[in-house]
């Protein structure tokens, strides 16, 4: 199994979202749509599985709204507002999506792209939220340890503006990986004072 689909699953069973029999299913003989149709999940955002979901009533308070990718997306989609950007002008039959993943042609792997970044000598940060399902932290985790880079500093944790805990990295040689604590699939919006501590972090790295 690919290393994106196991961590996936390795994250939704980890952090108690589903069984271990729906987990066995779907590391066994389950494809890749049975994540979002699994009964075991309920109603979680898988952007912020700690977070609350648009338009339900839930006691979990966050910095953000969560419904404000519905508010961006009924916004882009009024014609007065595509005419005024000049867009759609080709008059798609469908509507404009956050993520519309149509006739998109991408690579199987970023593995080759990650190692010519690498044999770049850029400054690279790699970093994830840890209550993302949609691109969890245990498939990043994964497809690192495939990677076979050679841990330079390891595992140690890191703060932010506060004397508290933000995340923990790992240096290996040629990137850094970092994760933010509390932080979904959009990190910046989830937790900004995180995000911005990090990227100075980044600025500052030698």
């Amino acid at each position: 199994m690919e290393t994106d689909t196991r961590g996936r699953y390795h994250f939704i069973w980890s952090h108690a979202l589903i069984s271990d029999d729906a987990y066995e299913n779907l590391a066994g003989n389950c494809s890749e749509p049975c994540v979002s149709r699994n009964s075991d999940i309920g109603m979680v955002n898988p952007l912020d599985i700690y977070g609350p979901m648009c338009g339900v009533p839930s006691a979990f308070q966050r910095a953000y709204d969560p419904c404000e990718m519905e508010y961006l997306r009924a916004y882009l989609n009024m014609p007065h507002v595509q005419n005024a950007i000049n867009a759609n002008k080709t008059k798609l039959p469908y509507t404009w999506e956050i993520c519309r993943f149509q006739n998109w042609s991408s690579p199987t792997t970023m593995f080759p792209i990650y190692k010519d970044l690498i044999a770049s000598n850029l400054k690279i940060l790699l970093y994830s939220g840890d209550t993302d399902t949609v691109v969890p932290v245990t498939s990043t985790r994964y497809s690192l340890y495939a990677m076979g880079l050679k841990v330079l500093k390891p595992w140690i944790p890191w703060n932010g503006e506060v004397d508290e805990v933000a995340g923990y990295q790992v240096v290996y040689e040629g990137l850094t990986f970092a994760t933010v604590r509390g932080a979904g699939h959009s990190i910046p919006r989830m937790q900004s004072a995180r995000a911005f501590a990090l990227l100075k972090r980044l600025l500052i790295m030698k």
